[in-house]
């Protein structure tokens, strides 16, 4: 059979970048941030794992066939590729606590979607970091042109654009042909969705896991001979226009130099919230510390924010703790009250502390002018405006929240202090302080297939 010739589009391209992108020749700094995102992801996968939307997805996996391809992290077995990127990419975002970046929460659905078939095809780390890296890249130069416009009419840019990274790290671990490539990057493109309205829900976390294993089925499908079409990104009716109303042009996206990591940062979480209440946290915690203030001394405080903001943190009355991930008011009233939101603070005991209660009435929400032209996700600035009984004002402006690798970035010491918090849900410190530092010296291994014993 006479194969039909390939047009040159943005999906030829995203696998000419790929193809000509061998790990030796991949930015030493880029690498060491998709690493320390890596080893993030690992340790909110281990504490996602004890969560009830990781009971869920386990309970639904195991009521259909499957087989030992990949491994459950955290949960002591193992599923077919799909379904293990489906539970994993689901805990990874259980309780989000994992990074962000121009892509949305990217470590999340690329880890899972590439862990898979790294195990299955007993992938070295090496080229198991090559795959996120580059998946990393395709994924957030395509957010670079569209991720406002998504957002903005209501998609989840992290599940949305999630699919296509995902796709792009399966297939690099998977050995598809160039035509198999094109046609899983297509057949991706078709499967994108997640909607916004979810966020505060069990959905929203199912959206990472349902982008990464999404991902795993392109590929597999590509495989299988099944095809789609290599204009899908940028042609007419297609993804871009179909989700952002808009068609990128010649020279619109452009994979590698500059690196989207070079010119927006990716960055890991210190609090396990939405990242659009980051900052503000930041600049009331810098406030308190700074006057030695104590919470009842506070009569008010605004916090001006983003319209992006606005959409993510969509409720001001949490009534569980899902609802209180996304909520201005409680993330405030807790960092007040409590001195700083932790993985405990979505208890029932907190939740519903009166203390707490009582100081998310104080907590006023406006849009600022001054960010009115802020970019989606390059940061999310907050501007405080903190009163005390005394009648004092106290204001401070965070533009990058602790953990943001361009302007802020954590330091290795906080990120294993976070993974060991979050592992030893799972495991005690020593182990988990062992598996923090085989995840540094990732690029070692062997064989993921036996890293991925320790993850079990």
């Amino acid at each position: 059979m006479q194969r039909r010739a390939i047009t040159v589009t943005i999906i030829t391209d995203m696998v000419k970048f790929i193809r000509n992108s061998p790990f030796e020749v991949l930015p030493g700094n880029i690498c060491e941030v998709n690493k320390a995102s890596m080893i993030d992801c690992v340790g909110v996968t281990l504490s996602g794992s004890k969560t009830r939307e990781a009971d869920a997805i386990e309970r639904y996996l195991k009521r259909r066939p499957s087989c030992k391809e990949a491994v459950v992290i955290g949960r002591g077995w193992q599923c077919d590729m799909s379904g293990s990127a489906l539970i994993n990419g689901t805990m990874a975002h259980a309780e989000d606590f994992d990074d962000c970046g121009r892509g949305g929460h990217l470590a999340a659905v690329l880890v899972p979607a590439a862990l898979s078939p790294a195990v299955y095809y007993h992938r070295s780390g090496k080229e198991f970091m090559r795959a996120l890296v580059l998946a990393n890249e395709v994924q957030s130069k395509i957010a670079l042109f569209a991720a406002n416009e998504m957002m903005l009419s209501g998609w989840h840019s992290t599940s949305v654009l999630g699919v296509l990274g995902a796709t792009a790290a399966a297939g690099i671990l998977s050995d598809l042909n160039d035509e198999e490539f094109i046609n899983a990057l297509g057949l991706a493109s078709t499967r994108a969705s997640g909607l916004m309205v979810h966020f505060g829900t069990m959905s929203k976390p199912y959206h990472v896991g349902m982008a990464a294993s999404a991902g795993i089925e392109c590929v597999l499908l590509a495989k299988a001979g099944l095809t789609a079409s290599p204009e899908a990104i940028e042609g007419f009716n297609g993804y871009t226009q179909a989700l952002a109303n808009k068609r990128p042009g010649e020279g619109d996206i452009n994979f590698g130099e500059p690196w989207v990591i070079d010119q927006c940062g990716l960055y890991i979480k210190r609090y396990p919230t939405c990242s659009a209440s980051h900052t503000a946290q930041d600049a009331l915690k810098e406030i308190i510390e700074e006057n030695k203030l104590f919470w009842e001394d506070i009569t008010e405080i605004t916090v001006g924010v983003p319209q992006y903001t606005e959409h993510c943190l969509i409720h001001p009355d949490p009534q569980d703790a899902v609802q209180a991930r996304f909520s201005m008011p409680f993330a405030m009233a807790v960092t007040a009250v409590k001195g700083q939101v932790r993985l405990c603070s979505f208890d029932e005991s907190t939740l519903w502390d009166k203390d707490v209660r009582t100081m998310m009435k104080k907590v006023r929400t406006v849009l600022a002018p001054e960010f009115s032209h802020s970019v989606f996700i390059e940061n999310e600035p907050a501007i405080v405006t903190l009163r005390t009984k005394e009648g004092t004002i106290h204001k401070k402006r965070v533009d990058y929240a602790v953990g943001c690798s361009l302007k802020n970035p954590m330091p290795r010491e906080a990120l294993m202090e976070k993974f060991i918090d979050c592992a030893v849900k799972c495991m005690d410190k020593e182990k988990a302080r062992s598996l923090f530092l085989t995840l540094e010296n990732i690029t070692e291994v062997v064989d993921m297939a036996e890293a991925a014993k320790l993850l079990l």
